[in-house]
């Protein structure tokens, strides 16, 4: 597979005359800008999908049990409440 430190420096030249040659020296920032943008707004998109999900596991307060209930019986009302039936 090939990656930029791959290349040399004659490549790395051809590669940016052919740019050069595609966009135009005039299209170049637009086109550097955009990416950048892009990029920005998609690492941006991450940090608040992670801090959606951490907020959300963090905000929600765990449920105490009543007294005389067991996880288990509450294990058993979901699994009734889902109607989950055991298929043999």
């Amino acid at each position: 597979m090939y990656t930029i430190a791959m290349l040399s420096p004659s490549q790395l030249g051809i590669v940016l005359v052919i740019v050069l040659i595609l966009f135009g020296a005039g299209k170049l920032p637009q086109v550097f800008g955009a990416l950048g943008k892009g990029l920005k707004s998609f690492k941006d998109a991450q940090k608040d999908d992670v801090l959606d999900v951490t907020t959300a596991s963090s905000s929600e307060e765990p449920t105490k049990l009543s007294e005389g209930t067991t996880e288990e019986t509450v294990i058993e009302e979901a699994n009734e409440s889902m109607k989950i039936v055991d298929v043999e």
